[in-house]
C-alpha cells in the first residue's frame, strides 16, 4: 500500500543530535515540550482536523465541497472537524494592476508625454562608476506587462571581447544570444555576434546590437515571459565581466518589460538590480495610444475590483451564518504566496481549540475520502507525514509557479498538492516557529522546505494523487477537481461504486 523511507528511531536520533545545534529560539519537536495529557484534558479530542486552503473569491469551490465529500464527516462527528481557511483581506488591486498575479503589489507605470510609438527603447546601459560593479550573468528573464515589438538583440561589449580573446585562432567563431520561452524552451529569436563586430560597431551604451534575422521586428503580447541568454557555456562569468548598469525607468519603477530572473550558466535566481546581465535588447511600443488609455483607467479598474470584493464579502457572510466552518486569517492579504502563512495561522488556532492526533491540509479542489483515510491513521508514528511524495522537483522562476524566496535549484522531498497528513507534533513544530518561517511559492513547496530539516517519518502513500484522470480503486486523496462537473462527478461515482471516476 505504501512505502516507508526511514525508521522512526533514526528520525528521533537526528532530532536529538543534529538539531540540538540549532539556536535556542528555534523550537524543534524535542524542544516543543511534549504536551501532557492532563494539560489537554479541557480541549475536545479529535482524531483528525481537516484544514482546506481556500481563497477569498472561491465561494463556489467551498460550496461544491460542502455538497459532496464534506458530507462524509457527518458520520464521524466525534472524530473529525473540517474548516476552510483563507486571509481576511482581499487584494484591492485589479489583476491588471498587480505586478504579478500571485502578489498584491501595485504595478507602477507611466508613459512619457513626448514618447512616440517608433522610439527605440533599451532596458539598461553601462555606466562607469566607483561603486563596486555588479556580478555578471549570462541570461535574464522578463515578463511583459504590455505588448512590445523587439527590433534588436544585444551583447555586452566586455563579453564579446573576452570571447574574442579566448579564441584568437578562430576569428569566425560566433557568440550566440537567444530569446526563448522558458516553459517550453522553444527558441523564438537567435542572433550571432562575430568578432568582426568589435572593429566595426560602436558600443555607446556598453552593448553591441544586431538586427533580427529574416524580419525587422518581432511582436510579443502582454503576459509573454521570455529568457534572453548567451548560448555558449564556454563564456567565463568571471569578475572581469562585472559592470555597473543604469536601468531605464522611463516607464516607472516596474515599467513595461518587468525583469524577473537572472541566469548564470543555467542556474536561476530572482532578479536584483545591482547585477550585470550581459544581454539586452531594443524594443518599441507599437500600441502606445492604448497604453496611455490603460494608464489613465487604472483608478476606475481598481474601483471595480473594490466593488467585486464587497459583493464577495456578502457571500462570505452568508457562508459563515449557514455553515460556521470558515477561519479568517487576520491582517493577511489574499494572495497565492500568502496561502502558506494562512496555514500556519490555522495550525496555531487548531492547537488552541482541539486536542487532535492528525491534521490533513489540502486545497479546495481536492476530494478527500474521509472514511478511507481514518483507518490508515490508527497505527501512525509520531513525527509522521503522509502523502504521495516526489523527489527532484525543479524550482521554477516563471509563470504562476514563480519562486521568489527559495534559492536552490530543486526543492526537498515534495508532497502531493492534493493533500498532506501531519502528525500533531509536526503541526506543533510549525506553529511554534511560524514567526520565523518564510513562505515559498505554494503550500506544498513550503511544507517541503520547512520540514526537511527535522527529517519527519515519511509515509509515501500511493492512494494520494495529483492525477485526476487515474481510476485506482482505493484512492483516498485526489485532485484537482476545479469545476462543478468534475467534483460532482467524483462524488456521484464515490457514492455509487467507491471510485472517484465513472462507474463502469
Amino acid at each position: 500500500m505504501y512505502q516507508l523511507f526511514g525508521p522512526a528511531q533514526v528520525a528521533r536520533d537526528i532530532l536529538s543530535g543534529c538539531l540540538a545545534l540549532l539556536p535556542d529560539f528555534i523550537h524543534t519537536p524535542s524542544t516543543v515540550s511534549p504536551v501532557l495529557p492532563s494539560s489537554l484534558s479541557h480541549l475536545p479530542h479529535r482524531s483528525l482536523i481537516i484544514g482546506i486552503a481556500s481563497r477569498y473569491h472561491q465561494h463556489d469551490r467551498r460550496q461544491r465541497i460542502r455538497r459532496t465529500w464534506r458530507k462524509l464527516a457527518a458520520n464521524f462527528a466525534d472524530s473529525v472537524e473540517v474548516f476552510f481557511f483563507f486571509p481576511e483581506r482581499p487584494c484591492e488591486l485589479d489583476p491588471y494592476w498587480r505586478v504579478r498575479d500571485s502578489l498584491c503589489v501595485p504595478w507602477h507605470v507611466f508613459v512619457p508625454v513626448s514618447l512616440s510609438d517608433t522610439a527605440p527603447i533599451r532596458p539598461s546601459r553601462v555606466q562607469p562608476s566607483q561603486v563596486r560593479p555588479g556580478r555578471p550573468y549570462d541570461g535574464v528573464g522578463f515578463h511583459l506587462k504590455f505588448p512590445i515589438a523587439v527590433q534588436q538583440i544585444g551583447i555586452a561589449q566586455k563579453a564579446l571581447r573576452q570571447w574574442a580573446r579566448a579564441f584568437p585562432e578562430d576569428p569566425g567563431r560566433n557568440l550566440t544570444v537567444q530569446l526563448l520561452e522558458p516553459a517550453t524552451r522553444d527558441v523564438i529569436l537567435s542572433v550571432n555576434f562575430s568578432q568582426e563586430v568589435l572593429a566595426k560597431a560602436n558600443a555607446d551604451d556598453g552593448f553591441f546590437y544586431a538586427p533580427l534575422p529574416h524580419t525587422d521586428e518581432e511582436l510579443f503580447p502582454r503576459h509573454f515571459e521570455g529568457v534572453l541568454r548567451v548560448v555558449q557555456p564556454e563564456l567565463s562569468l568571471n569578475q572581469s565581466l562585472a559592470c555597473n548598469l543604469i536601468w531605464n525607468k522611463m516607464f516607472g519603477d516596474d515599467g513595461i518589460l518587468h525583469l524577473t530572473t537572472l541566469y548564470a550558466q543555467g542556474i536561476s535566481i530572482p532578479f536584483h538590480p545591482e547585477t550585470c546581465p550581459l544581454v539586452s535588447l531594443v524594443y518599441r511600443i507599437p500600441e502606445l495610444v492604448e497604453l496611455k488609455q490603460v494608464v489613465n483607467s487604472h483608478g476606475t479598474q481598481n474601483k471595480c475590483q473594490d466593488n467585486k470584493n464587497k459583493n464577495t464579502l456578502g457571500k462570505i457572510v452568508e457562508e459563515i451564518e449557514d455553515h460556521e466552518d470558515i477561519i479568517f486569517v487576520p491582517e493577511l492579504t489574499d494572495t497565492q504566496e500568502n496561502v502558506p502563512l494562512a496555514f500556519l495561522h490555522f495550525a496555531k488556532l487548531a492547537l488552541e481549540r482541539y486536542n487532535f492526533d492528525f491534521m490533513l491540509v489540502n486545497p479546495d479542489d481536492s476530494f478527500i475520502a474521509i472514511d478511507r483515510l481514518l483507518p490508515k491513521l490508527q497505527n501512525e508514528f509520531s513525527l509522521s507525514w503522509r502523502s504521495r511524495f516526489h523527489q527532484g522537483e525543479p524550482v521554477i522562476r516563471y509563470g504562476s509557479m514563480f519562486e521568489r524566496n527559495y534559492m536552490g535549484t530543486h526543492y526537498p522531498l515534495m508532497p502531493a498538492d492534493a493533500g498532506s497528513v501531519l502528525s500533531r507534533d509536526l503541526v506543533t513544530f510549525l506553529a511554534r516557529n511560524s514567526d520565523l518561517l518564510v513562505p515559498f511559492r505554494d503550500l506544498s513547496s513550503s511544507l517541503a522546505v520547512w520540514l526537511a530539516s527535522i527529517s519527519p517519518y515519511i509515509i509515501d502513500d500511493v492512494d494520494f494523487t495529483d492525477d485526476n484522470q487515474t481510476c485506482a480503486k482505493n484512492l483516498v486523496v485526489q485532485g484537482p477537481f476545479r469545476d462543478k462537473a468534475s467534483m460532482n462527478g467524483a462524488w456521484k461515482a464515490y457514492s455509487q461504486c467507491g471510485r472517484l471516476c465513472p462507474c463502469s
